[in-house]
């Protein structure tokens, strides 16, 4: 599909990583941890896949061999032999068995016309951190709530802003796991250098906790010039401790769905007149601080919410159904969340 809407994956091959790729079971390794060797001919790794009986096998080829050896029961026993010690690890099953060759690619933008591309469609690296899958699931959110919101009446505008704030998503990506692919490569044949390298490999950058739209389009910047965190663009974090007459959990709780979140951190639920807000897409939860009781609402029991949102006074959070904040602002500037879901939804 990809190819017929002369979309290319631009980027490269890179013909000297290659990995020697398997499911294997075997004997003579206990299943509570990974185990990897170094030799000087590279590294060999098996992972324990949970709920079966079933290893990952990983094993770098060396640069300068041209042709490597076609991928069997055989010589994947001989490999391991040769890195790990003979007699060491008993290959005794196969079910898939590859060569991997890195590409690090991506297409120069998500969209052509009604054609939208996602995940591996769209993106390709090396497996360094293991970003793959995520960020297509973040590909895969982000495009769902701006189609379901076109669907119910939104501009078909708001489609372009999928390629504009997860395409810089997936260059940081592809960039970040090339850069540590080649460290992982370059020590994979010294025990000391490979650890280090491995342990570098999962940083707040993988966690993908980091991945922020702040210059989107979608994204009012903060009344408030002094918040520190938790600002417009950044993902919406989780706070425990909330309880209420009919709830008890955490922010990630109040979240959980395709709908659009407003926190209004207030003082007393009075404060508030929910008749403002009669989206079917929102959901409005009033936050009010630890020291209230016997209140309407959600109680911060210990403050968590009040603290991680860095909410000094009443203040509304407007959170997109893909878990990122799309405004912060006065909970005297209610016409502010109006006039930005009016934006989204009522502009046909």
């Amino acid at each position: 599909m990809r190819k017929f809407i002369h979309l290319p994956l631009v980027g490269e091959t890179y013909d000297q990583e290659r990995w020697y790729l398997g499911d294997v079971r075997l004997e003579g390794l206990d299943r509570d941890r990974i185990h990897i060797w170094t030799s000087s001919e590279g590294m060999v790794g098996v992972t324990p896949l949970p709920k079966s009986d079933i290893w990952q096998l990983q094993a770098t080829i060396p640069a300068d061999i041209e042709e490597p050896e076609q991928p069997s029961l055989e010589a994947y026993q001989a490999m391991f032999d040769r890195r790990a010690g003979a007699g060491r690890v008993q290959l005794t099953d196969a079910s898939w068995l590859s060569i991997y060759r890195v590409n690090v690619r991506m297409v120069e933008c998500y969209r052509n016309g009604r054609v939208f591309l996602a995940g591996d469609a769209a993106h390709v690296h090396s497996p360094a951190g293991g970003q793959g899958m995520n960020t297509g699931m973040q590909d895969a959110y982000n495009l769902g709530w701006k189609l379901d919101a076109v669907l119910h009446g939104a501009d078909t505008a708001l489609l372009d802003t999928y390629d504009e704030e997860r395409r810089p998503v997936a260059q940081a990506v592809l960039e970040d796991s090339t850069k540590k692919m080649g460290m992982v490569v370059g020590t994979a044949t010294e025990d000391g250098a490979l650890s280090q390298s491995l342990s570098s490999i999962s940083d707040d950058l993988t966690s993908g906790l980091l991945i922020s739209y702040r210059s989107s389009p979608l994204t009012r910047p903060s009344a408030r010039t002094n918040v520190t965190r938790s600002l417009p663009g950044d993902r919406a974090p989780n706070a425990e401790g909330l309880q209420g007459t009919e709830f008890a959990g955490s922010v990630f709780d109040l979240l959980r769905g395709p709908h659009w979140t407003l926190l209004a951190f207030v003082n007393r639920p009075d404060h508030l007149s929910l008749e403002n807000f009669t989206y079917d897409e929102l959901h409005v939860h009033c936050i009010l601080p630890s020291n209230v009781e016997g209140s309407e609402g959600i109680i911060d029991t210990a403050g968590n919410a009040y603290r991680i949102y860095d909410v000094s006074s009443n203040e509304f959070v407007l959170i997109r159904p893909d878990g990122y904040i799309a405004l912060r602002t006065s909970i005297d500037a209610t016409a502010s969340i109006s006039n930005y879901l009016n934006s989204i939804y009522f502009t046909n």
